[in-house]
């Protein structure tokens, strides 16, 4: 698929450029429209990317031109100008769609493949699998010559799984491929076709539909395909956790060290505005290009996620477009907004060089032939390893290192108690450290003896590189996940939610703090949550109320509920769970036991939503 691109800020066109590449799109780039317009007339484009300020000539005008002389080529519209009447102008000019700066990455790439769909194919043969067959020219499945009867949501399902036999899915991704922009599902609804599509199937076959815990849904393969070497497994299964339906971080990352300077010197034009203006007037040149530079950001910085940033950029943009003197309070204003703008720009740069860090996996094991060959494969996982074949000598230096994960071989005699003095202290620290145990015993006795002692994951060996790898990255994208979560508190003591989003904070964990159970509806619409923590006892309306409302309600009654008490009588606990609590914890509050029950409650829902 070939693409133009036409943005004259550089920031955001190398970025677009970047980005669309990845995604296996050749792409062309105009910085003005008449460049624009001369390439249209010499090349061929599947769809147009196209900001509406431009040089010479504007987008509105341009894409106007190009519906007149006839050229029906997609067109996307981008600007930083999210009025109505600017949307109704540039679709009335003929653009196919408009996205408005800042935009998402994700959001951007959805809309590409959903203009580029728009365009149709040629119907494509017989797709098969075992003995299912989906004939794409009638619509129609069968087995064995059977006519299977599914929904069109189903049969849409199947036949993008029969599509693509060795590509991984996201729910995402089957929304972006399946239901229109206006109108998304959320993600459960997808799981609710998949499981409606795996029960019919079933009933007369085998499930040709695999979960890929963390990742997504794809075809199962044949026997014969899963024979392959297990570094090309991994190679594969790197590709498709970074697929081209996703912009991955570390691809965000790269763009942002290529433009993070260019960026830094446009926050510092509208700092010397700023500097200018506390001591003299500013001259209107310079009082130009900081208006311009501030109107630039508003779309990079919303780009690279940072949506606070934009709206800073915007407020700057505003106060400078009223032509004239600043009045003393409007120059005060100014002044904070440019340091605020700064300081959010350190913060997201911080952000950019962390999200490009490898996991570190720590490998406390004396195989010294699986452990070289464990090295080889994690570097084509993306992931870092270090190995101590000593758990002694592990415990010292795993407190200097933090490592992400640790997998720990407990099935050597000699060393057995220090390897499970090491993992009863890894699973009590705060947050703990993810362990995969190595054991040569598979007994129940010795599950639950290391279950006790806080394994997240058992390995029995012998177990191959790839499948420890597998392990690893599964127990790292629920751990993820849990820690990215969003958890609301209702508490009345002001104590108590100031302790608990201090504790969950620090485990970047995004909390929703509640005093007032009065304004309970509004605050959960605006969270969202993941999880829900209440207090029994509070005035007015209490906690046990609050879980019945929860539970009566069709859109938030599967939400995870924890209860925080001082009391442990029996007729209190039975009240909790009878009103629908998922766990409870008692008052005082011990750090170590809450962040367990919080972050097992939420890795246990994420992976009941993906399963």
């Amino acid at each position: 698929m070939r693409i133009l691109v036409v943005e004259d800020d550089n920031l955001i066109a190398k970025s677009l450029v970047k980005i669309l590449t990845d995604q296996r799109y050749t792409i062309d780039l105009a910085t003005d429209g008449q460049a624009a317009w001369d390439l249209i007339d010499c090349y061929s484009y599947d769809l147009i990317l196209l900001d509406v300020v431009l040089p010479k000539i504007d987008g509105i005008s341009l894409c106007r031109r190009l519906r007149e002389q006839g050229n029906k080529t997609p067109i996307l519209l981008l600007t930083a100008q999210d009025a109505s009447t600017s949307k109704v102008i540039g679709l009335d000019a003929g653009a196919d769609d408009y996205l408005a700066k800042p935009f998402d990455f994700q959001e951007l790439l959805a809309r590409i493949r959903a203009l580029l769909r728009r365009g149709g194919s040629a119907l494509p043969p017989l797709l098969k699998w075992r003995n299912i067959k989906l004939d794409p020219s009638i619509c129609e499945v069968t087995r064995d010559d059977k006519l299977l009867h599914l929904t069109p949501k189903e049969y849409g399902l199947l036949e993008i799984f029969l599509r693509n036999p060795h590509r991984v899915f996201s729910c995402s991704a089957l929304i972006d491929q399946l239901w229109s922009l206006e109108e998304p599902p959320t993600e459960e609804t997808v799981r609710s076709h998949i499981k409606g599509l795996r029960q019919k199937l079933k009933v007369v076959t085998d499930d040709p539909i695999e979960t890929v815990y963390g990742i997504g849904y794809r075809l199962k393969a044949p026997e014969s395909e899963k024979k392959v070497k297990s570094a090309k497994l991994a190679q594969s299964t790197k590709s498709k956790l970074t697929n081209h339906h996703s912009s991955s971080p570390s691809t965000v990352s790269q763009v942002w060290e290529q433009v993070a300077e260019n960026l830094s010197q446009r926050v510092a034009v509208i700092e010397q505005a700023n500097s200018v203006l506390l001591t003299d007037k500013l001259s209107d040149e310079l009082w130009s290009q900081a208006k311009q530079e501030a109107h630039k950001l508003v779309g990079s910085l919303g780009m690279f996620g940072s949506n606070k940033g934009s709206a800073i950029a915007g407020e700057i943009e505003k106060l400078l477009e009223a032509e004239g003197k600043f009045s003393q309070a409007e120059v005060k204003r100014f002044s904070l907004l440019v340091v605020a703008l700064r300081q959010e720009f350190q913060r997201l740069g911080c952000e950019k060089i962390c999200e490009d860090e490898a996991p570190l996996l720590w490998v406390v094991d004396g195989n010294r032939e699986f452990t070289e060959e464990l090295i080889s494969l994690a570097t084509l996982w993306g992931m870092q390893v270090e190995i101590t074949p000593d758990p002694l000598i592990a415990r010292k230096l795993i407190v200097a290192s933090s490592p992400d994960a640790v997998l720990l071989d407990l099935s050597v005699n000699d060393t057995a108690d220090n390897a499970i003095k090491l993992l009863t202290e890894l699973t009590r620290r705060i947050p703990p450290i993810p362990v995969v145990v190595f054991t040569d015993v598979d007994s129940l006795t010795d599950r639950v003896k290391i279950a006790r002692l806080g394994g997240c994951r058992i390995l029995k060996k012998p177990a191959s590189s790839f499948k420890t790898l597998e392990t690893v990255t599964q127990l790292l994208q629920n751990r993820r996940t849990s820690i990215e979560a969003r958890v609301m508190i209702v508490d009345d003591d002001p104590q108590v939610l100031i302790t608990l989003q201090h504790i969950l904070t620090s485990l970047g964990i995004k909390v929703f703090p509640l005093n007032h159970p009065q304004d309970f509806l509004d605050t959960l619409e605006i969270a969202s949550p993941d999880l829900l923590i209440l207090d029994v006892e509070m005035p007015d309306i209490n906690g046990i109320e609050l879980c019945q409302v929860i539970r009566n309600d069709p859109h938030w009654n599967k939400l995870p509920i924890l209860f925080l008490t001082a009391h442990q009588d029996a007729q209190t606990i039975q009240e909790i769970f009878t009103a629908g609590a998922d766990d409870y914890l008692s008052k005082p509050i011990v750090e170590a036991e809450l962040v367990t029950r919080i972050l097992n409650r939420l890795q246990r829902t994420y992976i009941i939503r993906n399963s």
